[in-house]
């Protein structure tokens, strides 16, 4: 055998065969565990695909790529550790690997974050409610933002720095970022207040101000509302939480009011006639809310005798309201013109003295 302990020991670049195969065995063994690792996350996908609930393959999903990355990294930190490396190169090496794991332990930990608040998602689309699916996103956000403060801290610590002067240095400038980030700050306290009173979801036609649309997302910052000219406008949580907001979107029912002009030559039996007609039609229309609506002769007008309209229709969506108001102005057209009775539009009379 001692020509095996000659060859082993024989240099090559100022490493000896046997650190070179030990090195490669080292990576060998990282790319083995990772081909493992793929089979048992594969055996445990086809396993999860059974239960009834999603999450478990979520899980999975979330860990698979993260620990596969891993197990390389890990062969090739072994290597590199088992090559003769001056003292100073292999204090720079393990810092690095550290900052390389640390970064895949905060990959893992965002793909699980999406993996819980996803099903968390799934159970939140059941409920009557979309603020629950409004809450997660903050919160998916906000834990990801938490977790890579926290990672970024550790590879300080571990980097050989001052953690607690760090924090210490924060306490003293804390007072000043938060005179500098006072807007944002009333912004996030403004998130949270539109959180808890709820004056919207995602997905809600509100006006507040001159500002009218659907809101697309609730961010920790500010609120996205898309206007009904596809533009797209971005308001502070701070102005909104302070504003008087207008929900379109809960109305129950849908207001309509307008005033009827009849000539003056109508006369008070056709009034009369007309008033019924017109009150038959909202009694009778399948579209109108029959709890409340009011047909009065309300003014003698300057050019007309104007009729008070007042009904509401039982939807509220934008085109079926317009379809019944409309099969309602055509309907009361066509009493008036059976009746015979002349509806009136802005006239002026001038009489001139011989």
């Amino acid at each position: 055998m001692g020509w095996l302990r000659w060859f082993l020991d024989l240099k090559l670049a100022g490493m000896t065969v046997e650190q070179c195969l030990v090195a490669f065995l080292w990576v060998l063994g990282g790319v083995a565990a990772r081909r493992i690792l793929k089979r048992v996350f594969k055996r445990l996908l086809k396993w999860a695909e059974k239960t009834r609930t999603r999450f478990d393959e979520g899980l999975i999903n979330a860990f698979e790529r993260p620990v596969c990355a891993a197990a390389v990294v890990g062969g090739v930190y072994g290597a590199v550790m088992s090559l003769p490396v001056r003292s100073e190169w292999a204090h720079i090496l393990t810092a690095v690997f550290k900052v390389i794991f640390a970064a895949i332990g905060v990959w893992a930990a965002f793909r699980l974050t999406d993996a819980v608040t996803q099903s968390l998602s799934e159970a939140a689309k059941k409920t009557e409610t979309r603020f629950d699916r409004q809450l997660l996103s903050v919160i998916r956000k906000a834990v990801k933002l938490f977790v890579a403060v926290i990672a970024f801290v550790l590879i300080l610590q571990n980097l050989g720095y001052s953690v607690s002067g760090l924090l210490a240095g924060l306490g003293v400038g804390g007072l000043a970022v938060a005179l500098a980030a006072k807007e944002t700050l009333g912004n996030l306290f403004g998130s949270i207040a539109i959180f808890v009173d709820r004056p919207f979801s995602v997905g809600d036609w509100i006006q507040t101000g001159d500002i009218e649309g659907v809101v697309e997302e609730v961010g920790l910052r500010s609120t996205r509302i898309r206007t009904f000219a596809k533009s797209l406008i971005t308001v502070p949580n701070a102005k909104l939480a302070d504003a008087a907001i207008e929900n379109w979107s809960k109305m129950p029912i849908r207001r309509v009011k307008f005033t009827l002009g009849l000539a003056y030559s109508t006369s008070p039996s056709k009034m009369r006639q007309a008033l019924d007609s017109i009150r038959n039609i909202l009694k009778t229309h399948d579209g109108v809310d029959q709890n409340f609506w009011m047909v009065r002769f309300r003014d003698f007008g300057d050019y007309a005798l104007q009729i008070f309209i007042y009904y509401f229709t039982k939807t509220t969506n934008w085109d079926e309201y317009l379809a019944v108001r409309e099969d309602i102005n055509l309907k009361i057209m066509e009493e008036m013109e059976r009746l015979g009775v002349e509806i009136a539009f802005p006239t002026q009379t001038v009489y001139l003295r011989q």
